[in-house]
């Protein structure tokens, strides 16, 4: 397998229009091996639209936008038969 060398920098856009870099020293982020982004037990603060850029020496490319939204869930109740 060939693996590129590379440069993988991740970017939160809130909902109003604010980008920053993701603070992957938060204890619920992480970048992966790959240059993925892993965010678990996400919060309210998670919310947002997510891109990356690659940079290697034949250039840099960005990413599209993921939306991340955390859902609510009301009070469900089941009973088991």
């Amino acid at each position: 397998m060939f693996a590129l060398c590379c440069r993988v920098d991740w970017y939160k856009t809130d909902d109003k229009g604010n980008e920053e870099k993701v603070d992957l020293n938060l204890p619920n982020v992480e970048k992966l091996a790959d240059g993925s982004l892993q965010i678990e037990s996400m919060t309210s603060l998670d919310e947002g639209t997510y891109h990356c850029t690659a940079l290697n020496t034949w250039g840099k490319a960005m990413s599209i936008g993921a939306t991340l939204i955390r859902a609510g869930m009301s009070c469900i109740s089941s009973t088991l038969l």
